[in-house]
């Protein structure tokens, strides 16, 4: 693995640029096939609060990933929240909470203080955080998402799929019956709705959450 850290100081160009984007991706590819190894991108977000979820720069950055997670610091003693924000070949992770430990070294400072470091260590969830309130349910938004790419259209300037396109969608996916298949699409309707980022419009959803929304619809444009 080669982790560039960070993509920012190692980047010729500027990254708000789709152009130099894909010089350094280009080149992120060439270690790839070179060395038959996995390249990570340390970036920083935007300064915006709108902006805290999304990488800083062109959007051709999230258009090329095969996975972006980004860690999100905890407030007021809150753990880190590591959240997946894309999985290009497999539902979206879950997210999960960190805090970080310090460890005392067998060493001593030139005052004869006890030198320390850290290690992260995986916490529970906040209490009343379950269910992360920077995202929406996981695996109902991959379904959805997986269909809306497939299948989906754009309508007023957000992605829009029927009801019949996301249910024929889900006959291709593996589910044990056929019950079972219209047991999870239900779920994944109810859960999408109730965290606000799909609505019901026209003859089926359209992506509420407006952030969401242009995301999506620069993805597959980038596709």
């Amino acid at each position: 693995m080669i982790i560039v850290d960070t993509l920012h100081r190692f980047l010729s160009g500027d990254e708000n640029s789709a152009q130099d984007a894909k010089t350094m991706l280009d080149a992120c590819s060439g270690l790839m096939q070179e060395f038959g190894c996995s390249v990570v991108l340390v970036h920083h977000t935007g300064v915006s609060d709108e902006a805290q979820h999304r990488a800083r720069g062109s959007s051709a950055w999230r258009g090329a990933l095969d996975l972006e997670i980004s860690v999100v610091p905890g407030k007021d003693g809150a753990p880190l929240e590591v959240i997946q924000r894309k999985s290009k070949d497999a539902e979206l992770a879950e997210p999960i909470y960190m805090k970080i430990t310090p460890i005392p070294l067998p060493w001593q400072d030139e005052d004869g203080e006890p030198v320390t470091s850290a290690i992260v260590v995986q916490v529970d969830a906040p209490e009343g955080k379950e269910e992360s309130t920077s995202t929406v349910p996981a695996g109902a938004r991959q379904l959805f998402e997986s269909a809306w790419f497939a299948l989906g259209d754009i309508d007023q300037g957000r992605p829009y799929l029927t009801a019949s396109a996301w249910n024929e969608y889900t006959k291709s996916r593996d589910y044990p019956t056929d019950g079972a298949r219209r047991k999870s699409l239900q779920r994944a309707k109810q859960d999408l709705m109730e965290a606000g980022y799909l609505e019901e419009y026209k003859a089926g959803y359209i992506v509420a959450d407006s952030m969401a929304a242009m995301v999506l619809a620069i993805s597959r444009h980038t596709k």
